[in-house]
């Protein structure tokens, strides 16, 4: 089984640091979350943008990156950190690397 997960951002990795989210995520809850994913039997992918803490968390996790263009018309690179079954298939071109 493949997960793919798309928690509300690191609140540090936001440009704007206001609520943007009906349900937040605290630090201590995005730990939690990854505690959970690193003992998933399938196969995870997780996107969000690049923080210290997702850094810490899944530092031997594969990344790949992908700039694109937001609906204000900047752009923004987005992160696809994949778990170490999931970067089995990297034959399959999702994102580039970084």
């Amino acid at each position: 089984t493949l997960f793919y997960v798309d928690p509300p951002y690191v609140l540090s990795a936001r440009e704007r640091k206001y609520d943007r989210y009906v349900h937040e995520l605290t630090d201590g809850a995005h730990r939690q979350l990854a505690a959970a994913l690193h003992q998933v039997q399938g196969m995870v992918m997780l996107s969000g943008y690049r923080s210290e803490l997702y850094d810490e968390l899944y530092g031997d996790w594969h990344c790949s990156t992908k700039t694109n263009t937001t609906n204000g018309n900047s752009t923004s690179v987005e992160y696809l950190w994949i778990s170490p079954r999931a970067n089995d298939l990297q034959r399959l071109p999702l994102f580039g690397s970084r």
